[in-house]
């Protein structure tokens, strides 16, 4: 759940390819990893947990290499808030699903 949430997160505002190293990705999320030992377990979950999230997250265009990884912008995989949605009058308004929720 944390990598899909920092991957969702981390699309939402990504506008240029960058690479995330494996030391920053472990500082975020495993601060307790000092050993080469636990660096190995911990890319090794990681990139297990990413395989999960990428069967989840189609769009997310995310490649490993050999110094961490290396998102690109994507789609995000959440929608935009129904809430902010327009309504017929071009002007901010609740959503259907919120209207016939609270009518």
């Amino acid at each position: 759940m944390d990598v899909y949430t920092w991957l969702t997160c981390r699309m939402s505002y990504l506008r240029k390819t960058v690479v995330v190293t494996w030391e920053q990705l472990r500082f975020q999320f495993d601060r307790q990893v000092s050993t080469p030992c636990g660096y190995r377990h911990f890319r090794a979950g990681f990139c297990e947990a990413s395989r999960w999230v990428l069967a989840i997250y189609r769009g997310a265009k995310v490649n490993e290499v050999a110094n961490g990884i290396r998102p690109r912008p994507s789609p995000p995989h959440v929608g935009r808030d129904p809430r902010r949605a327009l309504n017929q009058d071009g002007e901010p308004g609740r959503s259907a699903l919120f209207s016939r929720a609270c009518a």
